[in-house]
């Protein structure tokens, strides 16, 4: 499965190395089918740091299962240029938030 991905606001500075350029689109390929959630965190992203997501242009929770070639924004929760506007935020991401603060990283996959 391969995925075009574009982390908002202060998110890049979280990320191991590649993409740390602002608005840099990366191209991403995993095996199998796994959540956005569980995607993004395999690239370093913590889940408590999202505040949107927006998928082909649309908002979308974490349980969503990314197709062949969405393009999918990630944006933070902080406040400031990009910071997700609040009619946008996902109740399944507060959720998320709250149920789960401390939920480890996982490694980075290629």
């Amino acid at each position: 499965m391969t995925v075009r991905i574009r982390f908002r606001g202060n998110l890049p500075d979280l990320l191991p190395r590649k993409g740390k350029e602002k608005e840099e689109w990366l191209t991403v390929k995993f095996p199998g089918k796994r959540s956005v959630k569980d995607l993004i965190q395999s690239l370093g992203i913590p889940h408590t740091e999202i505040g949107c997501i927006r998928i082909d242009n649309q908002p979308r929770d974490f349980t969503y299962i990314p197709q062949e070639n969405d393009t999918i924004e990630v944006f933070p929760v902080s406040t400031g240029e990009w910071a997700a506007p609040a009619a946008q935020e996902s109740p399944l991401l507060n959720a998320a938030r709250t149920a789960h603060p401390s939920t480890p990283l996982l490694e980075r996959q290629g």
